[in-house]
């Protein structure tokens, strides 16, 4: 550890690996939100403002409900 004005750090960190954590907090919170709306939520969240079902529509969505709906 170096000492910096007579103080020891407590911890040292790369700048590299700084920026790479700062830079992918907003992803992580992106997907962090996707997947608990869809876990806790699945009907509001795939729903429409019409209120279409994409149930009918996306058999992507069709797949997922299935699974969600067999736990």
């Amino acid at each position: 550890m170096e000492h910096v004005r007579g103080k020891r750090s407590i911890f040292e960190i790369g700048i590299v690996l700084l920026g790479t954590v700062v830079i992918s907090l907003p992803l992580f919170g992106l997907v962090a939100c996707v997947i608990l709306s869809l876990l806790y939520d699945f009907e509001s969240s795939t729903a429409t403002h019409c209120g279409v079902s994409l149930q009918k529509r996306s058999p992507a969505v069709a797949r997922m409900a299935d699974r969600t709906a067999q736990s």
